[in-house]
């Protein structure tokens, strides 16, 4: 009888150290910072949208309030245009983000102007014809080296949910993939949900498609091959959204308002009673291993940049945290890039290691 007891608290004790044991491994990693910059350009910007790093090292950039795209030299500080605004060949109408292929082929996609233009190396070598497939898109969310874009069908109503539709750029032929909660204002009147939680997704390089859940917050991996890997509902804490926390986020969102404009926007968006995981499902972004990065939402308790790396098995493999004028722009091989905003809103480049 004394044997079987103690054999029993043995094992109780076994179960405990090692349920223990999980229960911190699961904990997420602390916050960190990046470190300091590897190099920094001199050049000046205005709202940077991507950034492209090429074999060599050099970079794409893309500024649409400057309708300008330039390549830049971090080692010798050296930035020249690429293309010109315009509606000619291997013109574009929009300075829009820049989205690695293979190699050193990019695309820039314009679904709104429906002018899609390919780059090899440090040049626009391509316009897609008018004919082409992905002219009929009205959504994407990434390309891959495998010839696909990703896209989703029209919204109608706002409880509707969207089909994400994987797309071959050559053929033109779609398979969806999985549906989203749209969470998309469609018919809906002033004042609008500022913090619209819905669901989106992005395709990687490699052909992985990262889809990120508003409730609960997590991220759904689908490889090349079709195989689900469901993440598991990533904890955070419940932020009431309090007077403070309003304020807090119209400085972080809306710098420089004063009183009568913060009554226009209250006028035009509501808030809800606490804060989201995240506010723009789009700011998403693959780190150099093709991990998705998730800008978090600033609070009063942690008011800076800050971001969520999930690796491809849904878990929170890190965590990211910087100043509250610097976002992360986008990788390289090993090389992540950040824009740095002064008090006048002028935007430069830094190149930081990533390891």
């Amino acid at each position: 009888m004394k044997r079987s007891r103690l054999v029993s608290l043995c094992i109780c004790c076994v179960v405990l150290f090692t349920t223990s044991g999980l229960g911190l491994t699961a904990q997420a990693p602390p916050a960190r910072d990046l470190g300091p910059p590897l190099a920094m350009l001199a050049e000046e910007f205005t709202a940077l949208t991507s950034v492209r790093e090429l074999s060599d090292g050099r970079i794409f950039l893309s500024d649409p309030r400057e309708k300008r795209i330039v390549l830049a030299d971090l080692t010798t500080g050296e930035v020249r245009l690429v293309g010109r605004e315009g509606s000619g060949p291997n013109e574009f109408i929009h300075a829009l983000p820049i989205t690695p292929l293979s190699g050193d082929s990019s695309l820039m996609a314009n679904v709104y102007g429906r002018r899609w233009l390919l780059l090899y190396r440090d040049s626009i070598v391509a316009t897609e014809p008018p004919d082409a497939p992905v002219m009929a898109l009205r959504a994407f969310f990434g390309a891959d080296s495998l010839g696909n874009v990703l896209t989703k069908s029209d919204v109608r109503a706002p409880t509707d949910s969207a089909v994400l539709q994987l797309m071959d750029r050559r053929t033109g032929r779609r398979t969806p993939v999985a549906k989203l909660a749209s969470g998309d204002n469609v018919g809906t009147k002033p004042p609008t949900p500022f913090f619209r939680n819905y669901e989106s997704a992005r395709l990687a390089r490699d052909g992985w498609i990262a889809v990120l859940r508003a409730e609960p917050y997590r991220v759904d991996w689908r490889s090349p091959d079709g195989r689900w890997t469901l993440g598991a509902p990533i904890p955070v804490p419940r932020v009431r959204m309090t007077a403070a926390q309003r304020q807090h986020l119209l400085r972080s969102y809306a710098p420089g308002l004063g009183p009568g404009e913060e009554d226009r926007f209250y006028k035009r968006f509501t808030l809800p009673d606490e804060v989201p995981p995240f506010q723009n499902a789009t700011d998403q972004q693959f780190s150099s291993e093709g991990w998705l990065l998730v800008k978090r939402v600033p609070t009063v308790a942690e008011p800076g940049t800050r971001y969520d790396v999930i690796d491809r098995t849904g878990r929170v493999v890190r965590r990211i945290v910087l100043p509250l004028n610097q976002t992360i722009l986008g990788f390289g091989m090993r090389s992540v890039y950040v824009v740095a905003r002064d008090d006048n809103g002028i935007q430069r480049v830094q190149k930081h290691d990533w390891n």
